[in-house]
């Protein structure tokens, strides 16, 4: 997967397959790992980073392809950037769920009230294909828990 000169899109996705966002930077092989997990039959788009590319979220606040995503899968390397990635993906209003290699992030959540079943999953740096989907479909699951009334992300 090389980098499009036009930005991805969820515009031809299907809509009976689970949306992945993967957040890959270039040294980590995305042109591997993406095929790898359109393999198991999920929708898959790739970000190499705003190392790589400039990135919508963190400058405005908004991505299209976090925004369209069932979950977000971040294996980018360097930590701070992969920190200041997961953090702007959770603090959104309803974010995908979110696998990371980065130990226990939590966004900031300026005041409102936690809701557990966004939290982010762990995976380790030397997951393999099966352990990786593996966490996938449970990200998924956990998303679609029903929001308890009253916890709607804002007290």
């Amino acid at each position: 997967m090389s980098r499009r000169s036009e930005p991805e899109t969820w515009a031809d996705a299907p809509e009976d397959r689970i949306r992945v966002l993967l957040e890959c930077d270039p040294a980590s092989s995305p042109s591997i790992i993406g095929p790898m997990i359109e393999r198991r039959g999920f929708e898959v788009r790739t970000c190499e980073g705003p190392d790589s590319v400039p990135c919508d979220l963190l400058t405005s606040g908004a991505c299209p392809l976090v925004d369209g995503a069932d979950v977000v899968v971040n294996i980018i390397r360097e930590r701070e950037t992969a920190i200041e990635l997961v953090n702007a993906v959770t603090a959104i209003r309803r974010p995908p769920a979110v696998l990371a290699q980065v130990k226990r992030v939590r966004a900031e959540r300026d005041g409102r009230c936690p809701d557990d079943r966004n939290d982010v999953i762990e995976i380790s740096p030397h997951v393999n294909s099966d352990q990786l989907v593996e966490a996938i479909g449970t990200a998924v699951e956990r998303n679609r828990q029903p929001i308890p009334i009253g916890a709607d992300r804002f007290c």
